[in-house]
């Protein structure tokens, strides 16, 4: 697996990410709020995966390498 120290990791705006979801790019969402952040919020992104943060690196073994990965 590729790691990256958190100042390597490329960053996106949600402007930057809605443009490429409305392109139609390859990208690949994930919700990785806590479970108590996920449950008491209002917001939902439609199609984005959830992955509980504690089983990120369990998940990421298998992760898709042809696309690109957007964590939220």
């Amino acid at each position: 697996m590729d790691v990256h120290s958190p100042e390597e990791v490329p960053r996106l705006t949600p402007e930057e990410l809605k443009r490429k979801l409305a392109a139609g790019e390859n990208v690949l969402l994930l919700d990785v709020r806590t479970a108590h952040a996920y449950q008491t919020s209002a917001t939902e992104i439609r199609g984005a995966l959830r992955v509980d943060p504690q089983d990120i690196e369990v998940w990421a073994e298998n992760a898709p390498r042809d696309r690109e990965i957007a964590l939220f």
